[in-house]
C-alpha cells in the first residue's frame, strides 16, 4: 500500500501535465500519448489500454482514474472456499478502524482503504 500512495501524485501529475500538453499544443500524431502510456505501464506494469487516459473527465475525473491505475491489480485467488469468502465478507461489512486511527483518518484515506480492500478481494 505504501507504493501505491507513493505512486498516486505521480501518476495524478502525468495525468494532468498530459492534459496541459494537449490543451497547448494538440497531440494529434498521439506520440505524446504513447509516452504517457508507455510511462505508466512501466511505473505500474499495468497494460493501459484498459485506462481511459484520452477523456478522463467524461468518467470520473483525473483522481479516480489515477488512483485506479497506481492500485495494483487484485491478486486472483483459485480454489477459495465458500468459508472463506464468508469470512472476507465479514470482515467488509463489520469493518472498524480502531479509535486512535479514527482521529488520523481522513475521509480521503477511509475512501481509499475500502476501495482497495474491494478492488484485492474480488
Amino acid at each position: 500500500m505504501i507504493l501505491q500512495k507513493k505512486r498516486y501524485p505521480e501518476v495524478l501529475q502525468l495525468i494532468l501535465a498530459y492534459t496541459d500538453y494537449c490543451d497547448e499544443k494538440g497531440d494529434e500524431d498521439q506520440s505524446a500519448y504513447q509516452k504517457l502510456e508507455d510511462k505508466l505501464h512501466e511505473m505500474t506494469g499495468k497494460e493501459m489500454s484498459r485506462f481511459n487516459l484520452w477523456e478522463w473527465w467524461e468518467a470520473d475525473g483525473a483522481e479516480n482514474l489515477a488512483f485506479n491505475i497506481a492500485l495494483p491489480d487484485p491478486v486472483i485467488v483459485d480454489n477459495i472456499t465458500k468459508n472463506e469468502l464468508f469470512e472476507i465478507v465479514t470482515r467488509l461489512k463489520t469493518f472498524e478502524l480502531p479509535e486512535e486511527k479514527k482521529l488520523q483518518s481522513s475521509v480521503l484515506q477511509s475512501f481509499m482503504l475500502w476501495k482497495w480492500i474491494l478492488s484485492s478481494v474480488f
